[in-house]
């Protein structure tokens, strides 16, 4: 089968910004050939993101993002995740579907029928992440995509984006995993490639020197009678580059900083397009 040479467009949607790259294929690595960001007024009412899809929506009407394979990575401020206690006794993905639903409605209420859901195909016996989004938010990236000639690729959480992309160096290991970004942070805890614990903050803008405290806090509500230093803390913050000297003052953490390699056409300056590259 020969190989599509098509462009590929990175779209990073956020409350406060929107962020694209385009890549351009060769026969070598990947450059990047445009770039765009803006920012946008995340006080909408639609449910955060319709300020976002508004300037996204004029931007794919310029010849500049035609015609390519695009990926969308949403922020985790418009996903809602949970850490389901899996039944094996579900038969097929209508009962899978309802179950995940049933565990959002005891949190979330009635509005998780206007959400579609999907969740971790884990082996047998182990808890499954699921995430939530609003079907409206995914119907207007379609129509947005259709609208520009892209072929959507896929829509992807910033946190299933990143764990995928690093999935190799993780593998079945043990470790915390904090992912963040402005004003919002995620802290995972994977035991031997399993799920242990997952839990998603959003915070204002001192936010960052609350850190430690809320490790701190995750740590001992965790069923783990290991030593922090045991257990590697992962740190993908590109936008928090404050996060990491905070850490460094407690050595009780055993802390591992991921980093994405930038691609010709960008610099690391360009912290602002780290969410369009962490892609697998």
């Amino acid at each position: 089968m020969l190989r599509s040479w098509r462009d590929r467009v990175r779209i990073v949607l956020s409350p406060d910004r929107l962020a694209m790259i385009r890549l351009r294929r060769g026969g070598g690595r990947p450059s990047v050939t445009q770039t765009y960001q803006v920012a946008v007024d995340p006080a909408d009412e639609g449910g955060g993101w319709a300020s976002a899809m508004t300037a996204l929506m004029a931007v794919l009407t310029t010849d500049a993002w035609r015609a390519a394979d695009a990926t969308v990575v949403l922020s985790n401020r418009f996903v809602r995740y949970q850490l389901i206690s899996w039944s094996d006794s579900l038969d097929n993905d209508v009962e899978r579907e309802a179950f995940v639903r049933h565990h959002f409605a005891e949190t979330y209420g009635d509005v998780v029928d206007r959400w579609a859901l999907r969740w971790s195909d884990d082996a047998a016996g182990v808890s499954r992440v699921a995430c939530a989004v609003d079907r409206a938010l995914l119907a207007r990236l379609t129509e947005g995509a259709q609208s520009a000639g892209l072929r959507l690729r896929s829509i992807q959480p910033y946190l299933m984006s990143t764990l995928n992309y690093w999935r190799a160096d993780i593998g079945k290991r043990s470790l915390w995993f904090l992912l963040a970004e402005p004003k919002h942070l995620c802290v995972s805890r994977i035991r031997l490639g399993r799920w242990e614990g997952l839990r998603c903050y959003t915070l204002d803008e001192d936010w960052p020197t609350e850190l430690p405290h809320i490790l701190q806090r995750e740590w001992l509500l965790a069923d783990d009678a290991a030593q922090r230093d045991q257990t590697p803390l992962y740190v993908y913050a590109p936008e928090q580059p404050a996060l990491l000297p905070l850490l460094g003052k407690d050595d009780a953490w055993s802390i591992h900083p991921l980093a994405v390699p930038f691609l010709p056409g960008l610099s690391a300056d360009d912290a602002a397009y780290a969410m369009a590259l962490s892609v697998s």
